[in-house]
């Protein structure tokens, strides 16, 4: 288990509720991803919405957090920069659950580059302009992270 993960158990959104902008479709990404092949933002976005949208993990958003992590570990070796991209997207949306579930991933998988977006949107969420108040130690954890490091 993952640092963040013993303090994220009680508090994470579920994906029910969540809209996406259209049907999403991953046929062949997957295989892209098991044979190491570069992916784009947008095939990254796929596979993580795609996690989203799975009624299994709609329910449970721990479920979720550790199939995203699964996929942002296999995206991570195949194609960080669109990993990166897409996590930068869903940071800026300030949607509680990508937005969050995207925070926990800059955690888990040590992504510093996106470490300064956690920061600011740190405050944002302390000054209650952003997400809910209670949410905040996920972005504590993201940016005292000691070990991310710049990819």
């Amino acid at each position: 288990m993952s640092r963040s993960g013993e303090h994220r158990k009680a508090q994470l959104p579920a994906a029910g509720g969540v809209r996406t902008s259209g049907a999403w479709h991953v046929t062949g990404v997957s295989n892209r991803l098991l044979a190491g092949a570069a992916v784009s933002k947008e095939a990254v976005l796929t596979e993580l919405e795609t996690q989203l949208a799975n009624p299994a993990f709609q329910k449970d958003g721990n479920l979720l957090s550790d199939q995203l992590a699964s996929s942002g570990r296999r995206l991570l070796e195949s194609d960080r920069r669109g990993l990166v991209d897409a996590l930068r997207e869903w940071l800026e949306a300030r949607d509680m659950t990508r937005t969050l579930q995207a925070v926990i991933l800059v955690t888990d998988l040590h992504l510093g580059e996106l470490r300064p977006l956690v920061a600011e949107l740190r405050e944002e969420v302390r000054a209650g302009k952003s997400l809910r108040p209670s949410t905040g130690y996920l972005f504590d954890l993201a940016v005292a992270d000691s070990s991310q490091e710049e990819g």
